[in-house]
């Protein structure tokens, strides 16, 4: 049996794959960030939790970045995924209560699987969801 192996020939971007609504812009200030996650909660809220979820961030510094990713209070309580690839950061807006129920539900049935199997529950973490 002959073996192959995968090579990927493109540049990988952080931004590839995004729905075209997706938001771009600079990282300025805190408060500019909280405003636009707020406009894109809101935005999602009235449209009954569908449309753009996406906020691209380019130009931010290593301390912002680190900042976003510790703290979770950091966006007035909205519910937000964060990766980032160079000083390029992606934020995705939770969908409020239907992403929080359906999570929670997700956990839960994990949680009953691992029992079930025996995992310890100082076995067993999770993070930030």
């Amino acid at each position: 049996m002959e073996m192959t192996s995968t090579v990927i020939s493109d540049t990988f971007t952080i931004l590839a794959e995004l729905p075209a609504s997706y938001q771009l812009r600079p990282f300025r200030t805190w408060k500019q960030l909280r405003n636009a996650v707020q406009a894109i909660y809101t935005q999602l809220e009235q449209h009954h939790w569908s449309g753009n979820q996406w906020l691209a961030l380019t130009d931010m510094s290593q301390t912002a970045i680190e900042k976003l990713n510790e703290d979770h209070d950091l966006l007035a309580g909205i519910s937000v995924r964060f990766t980032w690839m160079g000083t390029t950061g992606l934020l995705k807006v939770a969908a409020g209560a239907p992403h929080h129920f359906t999570t929670t539900e997700i956990f839960r049935y994990i949680d009953s699987q691992c029992f079930e199997m025996g995992v310890p529950r100082t076995q067993l973490t999770w993070g930030m969801a």
